[in-house]
């Protein structure tokens, strides 16, 4: 017997899981899920904008940015950590650093 995945049902379920949350854990559910559909946008949605002038570089980009895409998914603001990776004793990058650097500095930003 083979047990088939089913989206069409298990999108019912999590709905029905969703109805039965309270209010103040809807919000948490809510932010946990557009990190999972779109980590990067929502970071740099959140991102601190520094008092720069635009490149013409930039604001070329910006504007095809503009042309194309939707106005919610065009970025704000772009930042870049220029820092070293974090590594390991063997010298490969430590991911869950890595990661644990990335969650924090998105907080900075909600």
């Amino acid at each position: 017997m083979s047990l088939k995945r089913n989206p069409q049902q298990e999108r019912q379920q999590a709905h029905e899981l969703l109805d039965m949350l309270p209010d103040e854990k809807l919000n948490a559910v809510r932010t946990l899920l557009e990190v999972m559909v779109e980590p990067l946008s929502r970071s740099l949605a959140r991102a601190a904008v520094e008092e720069e002038e635009l490149t013409p570089e930039t604001a070329a980009a910006l504007e095809r940015a503009r042309a194309s895409l939707a106005s919610y998914k065009v970025p704000s603001a772009v930042v870049f950590d220029l820092g070293p990776f974090p590594r390991n004793a063997t010298g490969k990058i430590d991911k869950a650093k890595l990661r644990a650097a990335y969650l924090e500095r998105l907080t900075e930003f909600a």
